[in-house]
């Protein structure tokens, strides 16, 4: 008679409180959304060409099951790169990053379900023109070495035509 008892009492206890944690419950999640725990960026070579775009791909973890797949892009300096959709895939894990001028930055991706789960990378914006950084051939001043030698050459021509003239 006491299990008895004591059964009915925890069929009672069950039925009273999940209806209580069902009517409590976030109307936008279903049975079976999952949210991230964790999750990593990666695109190859962490360097993107000015003016042109490469993906950047979010894993979720755990690697399975994850249903709440919804990010939130930041950039720490939004002049340098912009983080967009891709227009060329489905997939909601596949994102495009895309140089807007040359320097470096970092982005950072965080879970709209889990703030917890978040993950950076730094980005080097390369190539193109950028009057605002010098070349790689640069002596610093901002003239690249084609400019230093054609400025050379010019001043030989003027003395030579000063000396003949």
């Amino acid at each position: 008679m006491k299990k008895f008892l004591t059964c009915t009492l925890a069929l009672a206890l069950c039925l009273a409180v999940v209806p209580a944690v069902s009517a409590a419950s976030d109307d936008n999640l279903t049975v079976g959304d999952l949210a991230p725990t964790g999750l990593s960026l990666a695109i190859a070579g962490q360097q993107v060409n000015l003016g042109e775009t490469k993906d950047v791909q979010v894993t979720f973890k755990p690697a399975v099951g994850v249903t709440m797949r919804e990010v939130v892009w930041t950039v720490e300096n939004p002049a340098i790169a912009e983080v967009t959709e891709s227009p060329t895939t489905d997939s909601t894990d596949v994102y495009l990053v895309r140089g807007l001028k040359r320097g470096s930055t970092t982005i950072t991706a965080v879970s709209t379900a889990n703030p917890d789960a978040k993950d950076s990378l730094e980005i080097t914006v390369i190539g193109g023109e950028n009057p605002e950084l010098p070349d790689e051939k640069s002596d610093g001043s901002g003239c690249s070495a084609g400019l230093s030698a054609g400025a050379l050459l010019l001043v030989a021509v003027l003395t030579a035509a000063r000396r003949r003239g």
